[in-house]
């Protein structure tokens, strides 16, 4: 098994070769491998194996690259919570150790096992809270490279968490269209794009999908405090797109419905965050949230027009003023001079120095 594993990458890269196992010239189109994901148990077999076999296939000539895979991930267990008997260390069912005497069972989390009566029938979870939920509940409870300790009644949280994107949902059908600019416009825009930044590098770079779906929650909470009167806005509406799209990879049936809520809901078809893809069945109806490309985030819209800085005099904190982002420098200290917030502090004397940090937005004045 073990011999046979630790090629097949290389097989993959020409599967239809009936003269050889693969040919060189596609083996190296393809490889390395980008990631390899496995337990800690494989990193001393399988991975030492197929690491093995490519160095040895290099050192003879038949692929050029001497390294199978770019990056490891070594994802974490999930722990059940276990009983184990005092005198003989024993394992226990949970009814057993339920009936045993105070002080003779002890409560330890290890990887789920039958021998340790400690797993959990992810039925029964589907069953009680939705696949969707379960799903939410794996990836967001921790790291995928730390232990999980299973815990049912968490999965409440993403529970409430679909629920509650499902009512914003209806609300935003209910809504009224309207065409004008509220004060919450750019805000909400900006928040949208920084959310899509945020969720494709914890998901692309960071394999943080404990962290993509946190920033999904917070954009959520984000837009449920948008006022009633203007959810018929373009800025909602788009933002509503963004996390179904964004939800898809994590709540694929909830993602789901979602979009199909989203595009219902949408007033004005250029209201839109992606170039959606149409369903090939139906001249009118777009396609699946799972046909749909992935949102890509605006950097001008992630741009900040203004910035907080704070103003020192002789090191002291006097006030915070705003000011255009884009000052540095001495300009920088030339407008914050200028304005009246600080001209009271200064009162006329010259100003000897002023130091501006580059790394954080302080303004500080040395007076005469």
């Amino acid at each position: 098994t073990f011999v046979d594993s630790s090629w097949y990458f290389l097989r993959y890269t020409d599967p239809h070769n009936r003269d050889a196992p693969f040919s060189r010239s596609k083996a190296d189109a393809f490889m390395p491998v980008g990631t390899y994901v496995g337990g800690i148990e494989h990193a001393v077999l399988h991975l030492l194996y197929s690491r093995f076999i490519q160095r040895a296939l290099a050192r003879a000539g038949r692929v050029s690259v001497a390294e199978p895979f770019e990056r490891l991930v070594t994802q974490g267990m999930v722990l059940g919570r276990a009983f184990r008997r005092a005198s003989d260390g024993a394992y226990l069912g949970p009814s057993e150790a339920a009936a045993a005497a105070p002080g003779s069972v002890s409560e330890v989390w290890e990887k789920m096992s039958k021998s340790k009566f400690n797993g959990v029938d992810p039925g029964d979870a589907v069953a009680a809270h939705g696949a969707d939920a379960l799903r939410l509940f794996v990836l967001f409870m921790a790291p995928p490279e730390q232990d999980l300790a299973w815990d049912d009644t968490a999965i409440e949280g993403p529970k409430r968490f679909l629920q509650r994107a499902a009512r914003f949902g209806k609300r935003l059908i209910e809504a009224p269209i309207s065409q004008q600019f509220w004060d919450g416009e750019v805000d909400l825009d900006r928040t949208t794009h920084s959310a899509i930044a945020r969720v494709t590098d914890a998901v692309e770079r960071q394999f943080g999908f404990n962290a993509a779906i946190a920033e999904l929650m917070k954009f959520l909470n984000v837009l449920e405090r948008v006022p009633e009167r203007f959810l018929g806005s373009r800025s909602v509406h788009e933002a509503f797109q963004s996390l179904a799209l964004m939800l898809a990879p994590f709540a694929p049936s909830a993602a789901e419905d979602l979009f199909s809520t989203a595009m219902a809901a949408r007033q004005d078809t250029s209201w839109s965050i992606v170039a959606f893809a149409s369903d090939p069945s139906s001249s009118t109806r777009v396609a699946s949230v799972h046909s749909q490309p992935w949102p890509v985030a605006d950097d001008k819209k992630l741009r900040v027009s203004e910035k907080t800085v704070v103003v020192q005099i002789g090191g002291r904190k006097r006030c915070t003023v705003e000011v255009p982002s884009d000052l540095a420098g001495d300009a920088l200290a030339q407008h914050v001079l200028s304005l009246a917030p600080v001209a009271k502090y200064v009162d006329g004397r010259v100003v000897r120095r002023a130091i501006t940090p580059a790394s954080a937005n302080i303004v500080n004045f040395l007076l005469e």
